[in-house]
């Protein structure tokens, strides 16, 4: 009985080998670049689309595996930046959450070096595939209320008014928090919102980097801010920010989120609502291939085949598993189906969107931020 159990535990590890052995093969290509001939691909994403880039990066693994191996590392938008350029990060592929980030990048490396690190005006090596605005993230019982007062033309305005106590909400005071500008994509563009609100209202249309400038606009923002609750969840970006949101909605009253994720939130709680700035902002999830010196004529040639993959409709279907907007919708591909699904909850289908603030205006205004409104905040 025991040589018949030992013998029944051998067949069984050998089975199990076999089938171990079996999976590997089938995807090493997709987990491992192997072989001399492979030519290793480096991508720098943001972690807001890491579904979405671990999807398509696996499945061009898998159908390119004796040609070429795409690896993914996340950083935010500003750091990557920072650190392409001052060669901290050698990527062969990059992908920010906005084309501003690509631009200014592109220009910087061209004053330094006198050529653009990004070629804007070739799709194969430059293009935005997916998109998804920023909105207010809050619950329905609270909804009615601020859709009143954040749905407008003036969103910062009402919460200005709500944040230094001229205005008081049905509940009491107003507590909000959106991700920090100094480290997300997310954090920046509500800081834009407030920054072309802000310009609109007290300066016109003149120029946004003397606008951003004055002490007038720190100020504006450290009263803004005073309603601003604070913690390491804002510091680590807006996906934390929204999951810390879900562990506990009384903390605030509303954040600031990407729609996709406030999507996929509001389908696992049926608690949770949105309201659309009018007009809001958008993130525009772009990816380029570098003209960078570490980049070699057949990396290039292996990220221009990357790039040709997610532009497949495939690929932008699969950025609608991810609550993402394709940058052009069709009939066969729109988010469209999953926001009427979810209009109980505020979400619609259609948005409207303004420019985002001048990069050089942003940055003064984060600077701004950073050294007034974050420490107003309570």
């Amino acid at each position: 009985m025991r040589e018949r159990s030992i013998y029944i535990g051998i067949v069984v590890m050998l089975l199990a080998a076999f089938a171990i052995g079996g999976w590997r093969s089938r995807h090493a290509s997709t987990l491992s670049g192997v072989g001399e001939d492979v030519v290793n691909l480096t991508l720098l994403t943001t972690e807001d689309k890491a579904s979405w880039v671990r999807a398509e990066v696996y499945g061009f693994n898998y159908e390119n595996s004796k040609k070429y191996h795409v690896t993914f590392a996340y950083a935010d938008a500003r750091s990557a930046m920072q650190s392409i350029l001052n060669g901290g990060s050698k990527p062969v592929l990059w992908s920010p959450d906005n084309p501003m980030w690509v631009a200014q990048a592109s220009n910087a490396w061209r004053e330094r070096r006198g050529t653009p690190l990004v070629d804007l005006q070739d799709p194969s090596s430059y293009r935005v595939f997916l998109r998804t605005p920023v909105v207010f993230l809050t619950t329905r019982d609270k909804a009615p209320y601020l859709r009143e007062k954040l749905g407008g033309g003036d969103p910062w305005r009402s919460v200005y008014d709500l944040s230094m106590g001229r205005r008081e909400a049905p509940w009491g005071s107003v507590h909000f928090a959106h991700a920090d500008p100094l480290v997300s994509n997310a954090g920046m563009l509500t800081l834009g919102m407030m920054l072309n609100e802000y310009a609109r209202e007290s300066h016109g249309s003149g120029d946004m980097v003397q606008t951003a400038s004055r002490p007038e606009f720190g100020a504006y923002l450290s009263d803004l801010e005073r309603g601003l609750k604070y913690d390491p969840s804002c510091a680590a970006g807006s996906y934390a920010l929204v999951e810390d949101y879900l562990k506990n909605a009384n903390g605030r009253d509303f954040i600031t989120a990407y729609e996709s994720v406030a999507l996929g939130a509001a389908a696992k709680t049926p608690n949770l609502a949105v309201v659309y700035p009018n007009p809001t902002l958008e993130a525009q999830q772009s990816m380029c291939v570098l003209s960078a010196p570490w980049v070699t004529p057949a990396q290039r040639a292996g990220a221009q085949a990357f790039m040709a993959y997610v532009r497949r409709d495939q690929a932008l279907r699969d950025g609608l598993k991810y609550n993402m907007r394709p940058d052009t919708a069709s009939e066969d591909l729109s988010l469209a189906p999953k926001l009427r699904a979810h209009a109980a909850q505020g979400f619609q289908v259609n948005y409207s969107a303004e420019d985002v603030p001048p990069y050089g205006a942003l940055n003064i205004a984060a600077a701004q931020w950073g050294s007034h409104a974050r420490t107003a905040s309570r």
